[in-house]
């Protein structure tokens, strides 16, 4: 059986009507290795630029919850935010939402045949794909 790994990238929907977002953080589900792991830019200020009520302060509490969880291995409490729906789409009930923010949600949710077993190579170069250093910066 071929080895795969999972990944969706988190998101801030400004106007759901829109539907118009800007990523801010990206999740990955490494099974064989029982492994989470969650990245997100450092620096918040290009979303401020865009969306002037967006509040960065509270955003990075939101991710950090994140980052704590997976770190944890709470593959409990993630595999709730990382379910799919029926249009494979990540979904998640406010309960396990800690600010109770409706406008990050995770996308889609990507099954990827696992092409290296360096786990961290694989989080480096989608990290690298969603957030290019010329626009956020380096975040790791």
């Amino acid at each position: 059986m071929a080895k795969v790994f999972y990944y969706a990238v988190l998101r801030y929907q400004y106007s759901l009507a829109i539907e118009e977002y800007l990523n801010l953080g990206i999740a990955f589900y490494f099974p064989e290795e029982k492994k989470i792991v969650f990245r997100h830019p450092h620096d918040l200020s290009r979303i401020k630029g865009a969306y002037p009520k967006f509040e960065p302060k509270f955003t990075m509490l939101y991710l950090q919850h994140f980052v704590e969880q997976a770190d944890r291995f709470n593959l409990k409490w993630f595999r709730r935010w990382f379910d799919k729906d029926d249009a494979g789409r990540a979904k998640h009930s406010n309960e396990y939402n800690p600010l109770n923010c409706s406008s990050i949600q995770f996308g889609r949710i990507r099954t990827v045949l696992k092409y290296s077993d360096d786990v961290n190579k694989i989080v480096d170069g989608f990290y690298d794909l969603e957030f290019p250093e010329s626009v956020w910066g380096d975040a790791r």
